[in-house]
């Protein structure tokens, strides 16, 4: 599988969450637990596991 940038983004993106619940609990208690947590991993897991449909995004060079 090849990796792209919004694959490379969705991992940037559940490693900082991950990091922050570990070591950040209680400072950044907005985005590592309850409700919003719950949608940053969510948000994360779908950039991680998107992929581009190669006929749908056809460029024309002129």
């Amino acid at each position: 599988m090849k990796l792209s940038k919004i694959n490379v983004l969705g991992w940037v993106i559940i490693i900082f969450l991950g990091i922050n619940a570990f070591f950040f609990k209680e400072e950044m208690r907005l985005i590592t637990t309850g409700f919003g947590g719950l949608i940053c991993l969510i948000i994360g897991l779908t950039l991680v596991y998107y992929k581009r449909k190669k006929g749908l995004y056809k460029q024309n060079k002129v």
